[in-house]
């Protein structure tokens, strides 16, 4: 049985733990611009329940993994990235920050202004590898 952890690895949780967006709301004459408020300003109002301190906490343990994370892809160590992004994402999936979070961003994704976030396989089959994300993609 393969084992899929839906959660945050590297970057993604830090884009959806500090969302700010610089899109103008207030123009409901463009498609889409009314619910894309409704959901903004439910994603506030949620994330203002979040605990600013555990987010801290876990920004700083983000801003520690990125750069491990990134300094193993440059290193063309696939799997060890792969295996620390695993390991901590098995760490954070369950804690009630991170699904809070999950659960007030969630409008803002369904609607694409916010990324969705990635399945990480723990095989070598998986679609998604963590230095996918910190590599540029380069056409064959």
């Amino acid at each position: 049985m393969k084992l899929e952890i839906k959660g945050a690895v590297a970057g993604t949780l830090l884009t959806l733990s500090s969302c700010v967006f610089a899109v103008d709301t207030t123009d409901f004459s463009k498609p889409g611009m009314k619910q894309l408020a409704v959901e903004k300003r439910a994603m506030e109002t949620c994330m203002a329940e979040v605990d600013e301190i555990q987010q801290i906490r876990l920004q700083a343990q983000l801003n520690v993994l990125d750069n491990q994370l990134h300094a193993l892809c440059d290193a063309d160590e696939q799997e060890k990235a792969q295996n620390k992004a695993l390991a901590f994402s098995a760490q954070v999936v369950d804690l009630p920050l991170f699904q809070k979070i999950q659960r007030c961003t969630q409008g803002m994704r369904d609607l694409g202004f916010l990324p969705q976030l990635p399945v990480v396989k723990p095989d070598s089959e998986a679609l998604y590898k963590i230095c996918d994300y910190y590599r540029p993609y380069v056409p064959k």
